[in-house]
């Protein structure tokens, strides 16, 4: 409520937030690809030093996409906490869908004919497109077939962008100025 009586602009709020999140999304998953690929680095010199390729252009490809996907999942935990009255029930709603929903409505659609193709335009399914998308002809079911790299951080950004939009609406009609 503060943020809104010395800005008495929603919309400059919740650009401002969603820029944040963002910047911090994207801080938080170079930190994560920096432990990984320490990590990996660590473990692959101590086992096979001869054939160390952390540097590969795949490699670091997907290092990248890691944070890209981080910053995006946070525009989308922007729009889930607009929606949602409580951060608790945003979180909670964002954690369920993800862990206990997603999982089963990707296994239907790898399932079921007539809803096949939908399971990729889902979420998680188009995180792992961003960030780790299977090479063509792997023989995966068209459910999770990747949408590639471009294709799911579009999928992702579409998300983000339709849940913080429909948020700032919701919002829009709680601030009265």
């Amino acid at each position: 409520m503060a943020t809104l009586l010395n800005t008495p602009s929603l919309g400059v709020v919740v650009v401002a937030k969603v820029m944040f999140a963002f910047a911090w999304g994207l801080a938080f998953g170079a930190l994560m690809a920096l432990g990984a690929g320490g990590t990996a680095w660590m473990v692959a010199s101590a086992n096979a030093p001869a054939t160390l390729a952390l540097v590969h252009g795949q490699v670091l490809g997907i290092l990248a996409r890691t944070v890209a996907c981080c910053g995006l999942w946070s525009v989308f935990g922007i729009g889930l906490a607009l929606l949602a009255r409580s951060q608790i029930i945003g979180v909670t709603l964002g954690l369920v869908y993800t862990v206990v929903l997603e999982p089963p409505l990707v296994t239907i659609a790898g399932e079921n004919a007539s809803v096949a193709g939908l399971g990729k335009f889902l979420p998680g399914s188009a995180s792992l497109s961003l960030v780790w998308p299977p090479p063509a002809g792997n023989g995966a079911d068209d459910a999770v077939r990747a949408l590639g790299s471009t294709g799911g951080g579009l999928v992702l950004a579409a998300y983000a962008a339709v849940l913080v939009g429909v948020g700032y609406v919701v919002r829009r009609r709680d601030v009265v100025i």
